[in-house]
């Protein structure tokens, strides 16, 4: 096996081990290692390297999603709190009027 193909197959290995494929499709295909042709590994690699952009792609909305659902409950505290404070004024100030009226 010639050196530029062995790089290859390391490659394969590397991002086989990292990928969420089932452990089964991975071992199939470390199985089948010997057989695949040079085309065969270019294209895993290439298929494999796209699955990785993709998970990483989907990784960052995880992120920006988490970022927007934080911020909104932050903006949601703050407007609960406001309806609380007012519901507490406007409750007090009537209990001190009808304690006013009633003495």
């Amino acid at each position: 096996m010639d050196k530029k193909l062995q790089k290859k197959l390391e490659r394969l290995g590397l991002l086989l081990a990292f990928s969420p494929l089932s452990q089964t499709v991975k071992d199939t295909i470390l199985a089948s290692a010997e057989h695949l042709t040079e085309k065969d590994v270019d294209d895993l690699i290439t298929s494999l390297e796209r699955e990785e952009a993709e998970c990483a792609e989907l990784a960052e909305l995880f992120v920006q999603h988490d970022a927007e659902v934080a911020k909104d409950e932050v903006k949601i505290e703050r407007e609960a709190k406001k309806i609380a404070d007012k519901v507490t004024k406007d409750f007090l100030s009537k209990a001190l009027l009808n304690r006013l009226q009633t003495q």
